[in-house]
């Protein structure tokens, strides 16, 4: 029997994903053969958003999602030790049912933020996007892993800039970080977009 099941949507996908102009616009100024970094996917909600919108333009930058996919301390993260949500599992099969295949449209990077940021040069990445953990050393470890890696002329942001722990390590570790709408932050001195 053929499956008749509609395709998903990151419409569809649990998670949080308050900033879809900003990632229609970085989709639109991201070179063709661009690389972009996605750290903290959780579900791929946004992911599934910025490919479809690369997709609708025909582009197809090199996107690298990073994740270490055991959840924060929260309400996911004692479903995530027991053994009942298996978060890069269900990131896989969201993506894989909005039509999204991991190395053809994306790569995934299975690591804590800063050994990830290791694996690229610096000033290498076009756009960079950080919603990972939002405590204010976290913050501060992720700003400044990838704040290296992102060319002069590229994008560096971030989500849940209402977050005084956001805030204040943006304040300490990159002073130059202004709110850009949808409860986001960009690196003024960048300028993708």
């Amino acid at each position: 029997m053929k499956d008749t099941t509609k395709p998903k949507t990151w419409e569809d996908l649990a998670g949080w994903f308050t900033f879809p102009r900003l990632y229609t616009a970085l989709a639109k100024a991201i070179p063709e053969d661009g690389i972009f970094v996605e750290v903290g996917v959780y579900q791929g909600k946004s992911l599934a958003y910025f490919l479809a919108e690369c997709h609708k333009l025909g582009k197809r930058p090199q996107i690298y999602a990073v994740d270490h996919f055991k959840g924060e301390d929260n309400e996911h993260f004692a479903d995530v030790t027991s053994g009942k949500l298996d978060l890069r599992k269900q990131f896989e099969e969201n993506m894989q049912a909005c039509g999204f295949r991991e190395n053809v449209d994306y790569s995934v990077i299975v690591s804590d933020s800063d050994t990830a940021a290791d694996v690229f040069k610096d000033a290498f990445i076009d756009a960079g996007f950080i919603d990972a953990c939002h405590e204010f050393d976290n913050v501060m470890a992720d700003v400044l892993a990838w704040e290296p890696k992102v060319k002069r002329d590229g994008f560096l942001g971030g989500h849940d800039f209402q977050a005084e722990s956001v805030r204040c390590a943006l304040d300490e570790a990159l002073p130059s970080a202004r709110f850009a709408g949808e409860m986001c932050w960009k690196d003024s001195a960048r300028t993708l977009i």
